[in-house]
């Protein structure tokens, strides 16, 4: 009776260790996730500043390969004659990779000359290079 007593503490006791150490690993990989969704939103308020004041030296830092051809080549020049109004929503869509995130951004702007302003989506694509997130690929749509 003795030998069973022990062994079901002893099977408790491990469960219990398991559990711990399971909640342990998933509250520091969500702390994780929440510290790489804390710097890429960083990362798109600046790109999106960047837009709209046209600092090409800003958005060559923030970028690689498609994206930062588009600013290479010029393409981001249709932002001159906006006025950006502000961000209005950034939405993390789920990955199954962790070296990639996509992120929806609700922009508002308007023309220069009209006084309404009308929002459009980006939809951006990071990589990870080296533990450094860079936007590489931007598509955008009304």
């Amino acid at each position: 009776m003795y030998k069973r007593g022990m062994f079901k503490l002893f099977f408790v006791l491990y469960i219990a260790l398991v559990l711990a150490v399971t909640g342990c690993a998933d509250r520091k990989s969500r702390f994780k996730e929440l510290n790489i969704q804390e710097s890429l939103r960083e990362i798109v308020i600046r790109y999106v500043n960047a837009e709209y004041s046209g600092d090409n030296e800003e958005l060559i830092t923030l970028t690689k390969e498609a994206a930062q051809e588009a600013v290479k080549s010029g393409e981001l020049s249709i932002f001159k004659n906006h006025k950006l109004n502000g961000i209005s929503s950034i939405y993390f869509e789920k990955q199954k990779e962790s070296t990639f995130y996509r992120i929806k951004v609700t922009v508002s702007s308007t023309v220069e000359d009209s006084t309404i302003p009308s929002q459009y989506y980006e939809h951006i694509l990071f990589k990870n290079y080296g533990n450094k997130w860079y936007i590489v690929k931007v598509e955008r749509d009304t």
